[in-house]
């Protein structure tokens, strides 16, 4: 059977030719999303677009939006400008001028964000990486405590090997820096530094703050479509007195010994597993 002819089409390229072009041009803007922002929820507009604002570009880098990805806060109301040097990847600090904060390039830049309970108003921390050290932006040479606004860190501290170095939680607190996390706080990367065994294993980076100065990696196994399973921790620097557990060990050690094994020895390397820790 033959298709019904749409009369719609009929009359418009009968009667109203010259309307096509713009009949046509309609067809493309038929976006369900676009549609549902900017006629049914016209008061997204100024925020759609802050998300979609064209950054600048210098000579050497380009400008990269980084927001604060942290469930308890509006991603839009936090965010944090960045270089990112194009020939080498590096990133570079900016001021809230939008100028490079220094001349120097990091391997990475984190945002640490604490949502806490008894005050309005968030707390964060901004870190650097460079090679295997970290430092973070003080709000002076002799304030160390958790910014309450991302563009108040104006001073770089000490790069410190292996480990982050640790902000004061407040002055006068009666910790007097943070050695564990607090609950809504989260720390992230501008890039994922997680190292990629096989499709079924992972070693993912864990920046919580500790005393010792270490990093650390947490060996992941996938389990299911979405779940891993994790234990056994890997440092990367010296490994931290109090841990006796032969489990604990060195990154280097561990990967040195993947690296050399067969299918066989490496399903042994990942036995030990005993807890979920909820990583994707």
């Amino acid at each position: 059977m033959d298709k019904q002819p749409n009369l719609y089409e009929r009359f418009l390229k009968d009667i109203h030719p010259e309307l096509i072009n713009q009949f046509n041009r309609f067809i493309k803007e038929t976006d369900i999303y676009k549609q549902f922002i900017k006629f049914a929820h016209p008061e997204f507009d100024k925020d759609f677009k802050k998300y979609t604002e064209k950054m600048p570009a210098y000579n050497s880098y380009r400008v990269a939006r980084f927001y604060v990805d942290n469930p308890k806060f509006p991603k839009l109301y936090y965010y944090l400008d960045v270089g990112v040097e194009e020939l080498l990847g590096k990133y570079i600090l900016l001021n809230k001028e939008g100028k490079p904060f220094n001349n120097d390039l990091y391997d990475n830049i984190g945002i640490l964000s604490y949502a806490a309970g008894w005050k309005k108003i968030p707390y964060f921390g901004i870190y650097v990486k460079k090679g295997d050290s970290y430092a973070f932006l003080k709000k002076s040479e002799d304030n160390e405590e958790l910014l309450d606004y991302l563009e108040q860190g104006t001073v770089l501290s000490e790069f410190l090997d292996y480990g982050l170095p640790h902000y004061k939680f407040e002055e006068g607190s009666r910790d007097d820096r943070i050695y564990q996390m607090f609950a809504g706080m989260e720390m992230q990367w501008l890039k994922d530094e997680t190292i990629i065994l096989d499709k079924n294993t992972k070693l993912v980076p864990d920046f919580e703050p500790d005393p010792y100065h270490t990093t650390c990696y947490r060996l992941g196994v996938k389990t299911g479509k979405d779940d891993w399973d994790a234990t056994n921790v890997f440092y990367v620097g010296k490994l931290p007195n109090y841990y006796d557990n032969k489990t604990d060990r060195l990154l280097s050690s561990f990967l040195k010994e993947w690296n050399k094994a067969d299918n066989k020895q490496k399903e042994k390397l990942r036995k030990g597993l005993g807890y979920n820790i909820g990583f994707r």
